[in-house]
Order: C-alpha cells, then sequence, then structure tokens
C-alpha cells in the first residue's frame, strides 16, 4: 500500500512538472517560458516563437498575446497583440503588433516581429511565409514570457495556422534600446481614409503619425481672422501664413472641453463629462459629437443619426446609396389598373406607397427611399403612358378602316345609283 501511495505521489509530481509551462483549455493554450534574461548591461534578444500563415486565406487564429513579467530586479510588465490574419495588413505589409498595457516600475523588455519569409509549402496556390517573434530585453532584468494562441502547436510547419513555440530559446547579443512606452492613441475615420487621429495628446488631421507636433494637418487648411492660444508670438499664437506657433498656456472649461500644453498635468482635447464634444458660438451649438461618432449640427441632439442637422443645408452634390426600382419593369410585376389608383386617391387622398403630407410633416422623409417610391411612380407612369400609345395607335388604325369603309360605301352608293338609272331607262 506504501508503495502505491509512493508511486501515485510520484506520477502527480511527473505530470506537474511536465505539463506546467502549458496549459490547453479548449484550444485556446498558454505556455510560460522562463530564463529570458539580460546579460548585465548587455541585451539579449530571443526568438520565443514562430508562425507560418498565408496572406490571402482566412486564418483559424488571427490574435497572438505576448505578456512579459519582469521578475527581477524589479517590476515591471508589458502586455503585446499580434494581429496574423487574412487583410490584417498581411498582404501589403508585414502582421501587425500592438502595444496594449505597461505596468510596473521599469520596461525593459519588448517584442517585436522578424522579417517574414516564404516556407517551402503552399496553400490554394499561395506560398505560406513564416514569421519569427522576438522578446528583447536590456539591463540585468529577467522575464517570464507567456504566449497565448488559437493556432496548433507543431515542431516543424507542414501548413499554415501553426505555431512553433521555443521554451528554452538562445539569446544572442544585440544594441541597448530604450524600454517600450505605451502610447496612447484614437483614430476617428471613414472608409476614405484617417479624418482625425489622437496620439499622446499630439493630432494628426488626414494622418495617422502627427509625431511630434501638437497639431500635424495633411492637407490645405483655412483660417479668417485672429487666433490666441496662450502667450502671444509677435501679437499672434498662430502665424498663418507660415509657420504655426502654439505657446505655452491653456483653455480648459469644466462644463465643454479643453485644451493644455505638455506642461501641464491634463494634456490634450478633454471631452465632456458624458464623453461628447461640442463646439458652440454664442452659447448656440455649432458641432455636437456624441460617443459613438454620431454629429449633431445645430442640436445636442443627433439621436442614432450619424448627422443630424437643425436647419437648411447647402451642397453642389449629395450622394444617397439606397435600392432601386426596376422592379416595376419586371414581367410579373402587378401594375394597378388606372381605376385602382383613382380609387385610392379618393379614399386616401395621396398615391399608393407615398406618404400623406400629415406623415411627412410628422416623420419626415428618406431621401433615398423617397426617391426609390417616386421612381416607382414614374416608372408605372410611362407604363400607363406606353399602353395609352397602343390604343391611341389602335384607335387610329380604326379610325383609317372606317375612312376606308366609308369611301367602299361612296363607291357601292353611286353604283348602286347608276343601276336604279338603268334599271328605270329599261322600263321605259
Amino acid at each position: 500500500m506504501k508503495k502505491k501511495i509512493i508511486l501515485w505521489a510520484f506520477l502527480c509530481t511527473t505530470l506537474s512538472v511536465t505539463t506546467q509551462n502549458t496549459i490547453d483549455q479548449n484550444g485556446l493554450q498558454s505556455t510560460v517560458i522562463a530564463g529570458v534574461n539580460a546579460s548585465a548591461t548587455q541585451a539579449k534578444q530571443y526568438e520565443v516563437a514562430s508562425v507560418i500563415y498565408n496572406s490571402h486565406h482566412w486564418q483559424n487564429s488571427s490574435i497572438i498575446t505576448i505578456e512579459l513579467y519582469q521578475i527581477y530586479p524589479r517590476s515591471g510588465y508589458e502586455k503585446y497583440s499580434i494581429e496574423i490574419g487574412y487583410r490584417q495588413g498581411t498582404q501589403a505589409t508585414s502582421p501587425k503588433i500592438t502595444h496594449l498595457d505597461s505596468q510596473g516600475i521599469e520596461h525593459n523588455a519588448k517584442v517585436s516581429l522578424g522579417t517574414p519569409v516564404d516556407h517551402t509549402t503552399i496553400h490554394s496556390g499561395y506560398v505560406n511565409k513564416v514569421i519569427p517573434i522576438y522578446v528583447d530585453t536590456r539591463y540585468y532584468a529577467q522575464y517570464k514570457v507567456k504566449i497565448t494562441h488559437a493556432r496548433s502547436r507543431v515542431t516543424t510547419f507542414t501548413q499554415r495556422d501553426q505555431i512553433i513555440i521555443n521554451e528554452i530559446p538562445l539569446g544572442v547579443n544585440i544594441a541597448d534600446f530604450t524600454g517600450p512606452i505605451l502610447q496612447s492613441s484614437v483614430g476617428l475615420w471613414t472608409e476614405n481614409g484617417n479624418d482625425i487621429y489622437f496620439d499622446n495628446g499630439n493630432v494628426g488631421i488626414g494622418t495617422n503619425d502627427p509625431g511630434s507636433f501638437k497639431l500635424n494637418v495633411s492637407g490645405n487648411v483655412y483660417h479668417s481672422g485672429k487666433l490666441s492660444i496662450g502667450t502671444s508670438y509677435n501679437g499672434f499664437t498662430a502665424n498663418i501664413g507660415g509657420t504655426t506657433y502654439l505657446t505655452t498656456g491653456s483653455v480648459w472649461t469644466t462644463d465643454n472641453f479643453g485644451f493644455a500644453n505638455a506642461n501641464s498635468t491634463n494634456t490634450g482635447l478633454f471631452p465632456r463629462s458624458d464623453h461628447s464634444i461640442s463646439m458652440k458660438t454664442n452659447n448656440l451649438t455649432a458641432v455636437h459629437v456624441k460617443a459613438g461618432g454620431n454629429v449633431g449640427i445645430g442640436t445636442t441632439n443627433p439621436g442614432t443619426w450619424k448627422l443630424a442637422v437643425n436647419g437648411p443645408i447647402r451642397a453642389k452634390e449629395v450622394k444617397v446609396e439606397t435600392g432601386w426600382s426596376d422592379f416595376v419593369f419586371e414581367k410579373d410585376y402587378d401594375l394597378p389598373t388606372l381605376e385602382e389608383v383613382e380609387n385610392h386617391i379618393k379614399e386616401k387622398g395621396h398615391l399608393k406607397d407615398i406618404p400623406s403630407a400629415e406623415e411627412v410633416a410628422e416623420n419626415g422623409i428618406l431621401l433615398g427611399q423617397m426617391d426609390s417610391k417616386l421612381l416607382q411612380k414614374i416608372e408605372e407612369l410611362t407604363l400607363y403612358t406606353i399602353e395609352q400609345e397602343r390604343k391611341i395607335q389602335s384607335l387610329e388604325e380604326m379610325k383609317n378602316q372606317i375612312k376606308e369603309l366609308e369611301q367602299q360605301n361612296k363607291q357601292l352608293k353611286s353604283m348602286l345609283e347608276k343601276i336604279n338609272s338603268l334599271l328605270e331607262k329599261g322600263k321605259n
């Protein structure tokens, strides 16, 4: 009995030792790698993993997270995500790496990606690629690395969606580097590109790389009148005709939003407490941006509309993308008779499928939907016109036939008169 207990304890200990590095939770695997250390002041680079992927096809797992835990000599923590998936930068550029979190006193490790290289395997006619994942350490630091993924872990690549993890990686000497600083950036984008981009208090308009500039505009800028921010430069804070000078000082209101310089504890653009931004003139709302990106012009309540305007709009062109009404010309379309149209107008006071004046006054109209409905009525009217034209042509043909019959009748009448005259003469 004692031998069985000893054997059971040995098996449990062995199982714990052999499985503690990797945990598999329903296909989501986490592996912890130890021994990723700097050699005193000599920085080291470790290839902790490599991934095989195919940028032209869907991936079984796009996201890989890597966490770096500094265990010596001080506290430090970094978290990165690596996106290696279909259309995630892999067809035109390298896979994307994002620094997600940074905690602790020291930041002496970072994650980086190597250069993708072609593999000998292919998938559906496209060559698979392999990219290495590195962890760099510096200045006496000792780290444990946690890699979490949903790929198939292998020792040799045979197809896409696989990962090789080096649990005992070898470090190579590299040049010293600056520890990672977590960048905080937010972009306000449309499908046409980057419109507004906030990066650690620096603002880019038309660019997602403002660099070290507080305001970096890619495109033309128009300003009319004076602009005063902080102390002046030759009477003006901004020299609009050449270089723009932003000097010290700040503007801040608790009700709306504020700007502050880098020397202040408040840096950048600050929204209201309800996570919206209002730009006002003479206490009247000019532009209001709510959380989620809904914009109101002349109103602070755009509701569920991406753009709500309280007032008239002037534009040279408006593009509305909606469905169209060519189904009217399909063979199985049930075109109402003119009698049905007339009865509907008498009963409802408006065309079928077109809102009444009361409904428009209460709810307004959707331009795209209304244009489609109006086109439907125009196409129906076109069909009525074509049918009327056919009837008119038919009447014209009947008219011509009547004329021919009348002419024939005249001829018959004349012949009959001649016959009667000859008969009278024969009697005499």
